[in-house]
């Protein structure tokens, strides 16, 4: 089976809502120009912990590979 193209992590967190789209705007705002990763700004401004960012990257990773859901729980 042949992957699918990676959701963004941004569309992701918002799907959960674990961040607003203010937030996201932010964030992206803050990574213009940079090397830094989105998920590592989010953190730094409180908008997401860490583990909110892994369980997320995992989901990233399922729905890439063409398994699971985008639901808020998953």
């Amino acid at each position: 089976m042949a992957s699918q193209p990676r959701p963004l992590l941004g569309e992701l967190l918002l799907r959960r809502g674990l961040i607003s789209s203010a937030q996201l705007k932010e964030a992206l705002e803050k990574q213009a120009g940079t090397t830094s990763q989105l998920g590592e700004i989010l953190i730094g401004m409180g908008a997401i912990n860490r583990e909110q960012l892994r369980e997320t990257l995992e989901l990233q990773d399922r729905l890439a590979r063409g398994e699971g859901t985008t639901e808020a729980n998953a």
